[in-house]
């Protein structure tokens, strides 16, 4: 008997870790007074975010307190607060539509979403455009109309693109790829994986990187590769017990259940499935819960215990007939009919095998529509893969001529700068120069006018003997009279 396995479909962008500490703290957070409305509003979001996994009523609850806090605040504010609340608003409409996705409650999700997409397109906020082009990709992946969820994951991608946001770019490279795995395109399947994975490792997004290790996992085991998707199972496991999140270590469980039950280590994959059932239980997850005791099952037919297999077969189905999960009930039949024989009822045996018959005919009607759709998605895909790649070699021509235009500039300016920079130093060199040239003439000058005033000095000082020695002219003149009288 086959076993059932689950792959991560990644909601959103804006990925926050669902850790009880923190959600406590928050809940505290918010019982005190706030000035400011926006940061009351950034405080449920955060809860509700965190809730919507594990507490759908809760979550909601906060996400409705948002939309009630941003409309009252509407009316009073500026424009940029403005662009803020219905911005908040929109988030909030993102979270309630995840909610409705999560219970099957499609015409509701596309509500809100829709919604959620016109609020962001009226502020032109490109991310929470991407969201919502996200998360309604999600919707029809759901409803399995592949077409549109592609149709709307590529829109998504192209805005998670203009923007850089490499989170979002990493959950739609993941989600694409789920498509591709639903179709039975394991290679483009795995091509996507690995271009998500790449991502997340680059941004080290723990939570992209969960998904991305367990959808992995999923390609090897359908190569049966069991001891490698095992790796995987584990590592996106260790890193889902880091992050808090219930519902993806439930699905972690599950996954290593069946691979330990095709390892054939049947015990080892009733404990993990008693882990899953737990966890699914404990959020009120009835896809989970219908996936898993059906998984279960198989196993105890294996184990030669068809009473108890019966019995979980039995409440596989009904929750599948009430969330109409056709290929759990096209499994319960083919489970039950085979389980019937052994316990020796033909009657029951019969009547389920033909109503399996009726499910899996349904279904291969369903796969021959994949397959149509599966081409025509393939050439669609190409033909826009084809003008993606055109429209990012035009940005990158247009991008590198600029840059030579900023070459051309930089270096045109550099050389201004430079003979600029030659002219100033021969300036300030012939100036230096100049200057040096003065200093030495008045070195110079002071030179001589020293030796000059030395000169005069020693006349003046010469004069002055020769004048203190000489007898005076009327001294030789009285003299001389003197001699001649006599």
């Amino acid at each position: 008997m086959n076993k059932l396995f689950k792959y991560f479909i990644l909601f959103s962008t804006v990925v926050l870790n669902a850790q009880s500490k923190k959600i406590d703290s928050l809940e505290t957070l918010l019982k005190l007074p706030q000035k400011d409305d926006s940061v009351k509003a950034e405080i449920l979001h955060s809860l509700a975010w965190k809730l919507k996994d594990t507490d759908h009523e809760k979550s909601m609850k906060y996400a409705l307190q948002i939309i009630k806090i941003a409309e009252q605040t509407n009316h009073n504010t500026t424009c940029q607060s403005l662009n803020y609340f219905t911005s908040a608003i929109a988030r909030a409409h993102l979270i309630l539509g995840l909610i409705d996705t999560r219970q099957n409650k499609y015409s509701q999700a596309f509500e809100h979403q829709e919604l959620a997409l016109k609020l962001a397109e009226r502020i032109n906020n490109k991310r929470l455009i991407s969201d919502a082009y996200c998360n309604i990709g999600i919707i029809y992946f759901m409803q399995s109309d592949f077409k549109k969820s592609l149709n709307y994951y590529l829109r998504a991608l192209k805005y998670a693109e203009q923007i850089d946001e490499k989170r979002g770019m990493a959950n739609l490279s993941n989600n694409i790829a789920g498509i591709f795995i639903h179709i039975g395109d394991s290679v483009k399947a795995e091509e996507y994986y690995k271009k998500s994975y790449r991502i997340n490792h680059q941004i080290n997004n723990k939570n992209g990187l969960a998904g991305a290790y367990s959808n992995l996992g999923l390609i090897e085991k359908n190569r049966g590769n069991y001891a490698k998707a095992l790796v995987y199972y584990d590592s996106s496991l260790i890193l889902t017990l880091e992050l808090g999140n219930k519902l993806r270590q439930a699905m972690c469980y599950d996954n290593i259940s069946n691979v330990y039950y095709y390892l054939g280590k049947l015990d080892t994959s009733l404990k993990f499935s008693f882990k899953a059932e737990n966890i699914y239980t404990e959020l009120e997850d009835k896809e989970g819960l219908a996936t898993v005791y059906i998984n279960m099952a198989s196993t105890y037919i294996k184990l030669g215990e068809p009473k108890k297999a019966l019995e979980l077969q039995l409440i596989s189905l009904a929750i599948s007939k009430e969330i109409q999960y056709k290929d759990i009930l096209k499994e319960s039949y083919q489970q039950l009919s085979e389980t019937y024989r052994i316990l020796n009822n033909d009657s029951k045996a019969l009547e389920c095998y033909k109503l399996y018959i009726s499910y899996r005919d349904s279904l291969l009607n369903e796969e021959t529509t994949k397959k149509i759709v599966r081409d025509e998605m393939n050439y669609e895909f190409e033909k826009k893969a084809a003008a993606t790649r055109l429209e990012q070699e035009k940005r990158e021509v247009l991008s590198a001529a600029e840059n030579k235009k900023q070459q051309v500039i930089i270096w045109s300016v550099s050389g201004i700068l430079l003979i600029v920079f030659c002219f100033a130093l021969f300036v300030y060199k012939s100036y230096r120069q100049k200057q040096k040239a003065n200093i030495e003439i008045v070195k110079q000058k002071l030179v001589i006018e020293e030796k000059q005033k030395e000169i005069l000095d020693s006349i003046r000082y010469a004069k002055r003997i020769q004048t203190a020695h000489l007898p005076s002219d009327k001294y030789v003149g009285l003299t001389l009279n003197r001699l001649n009288k006599g």
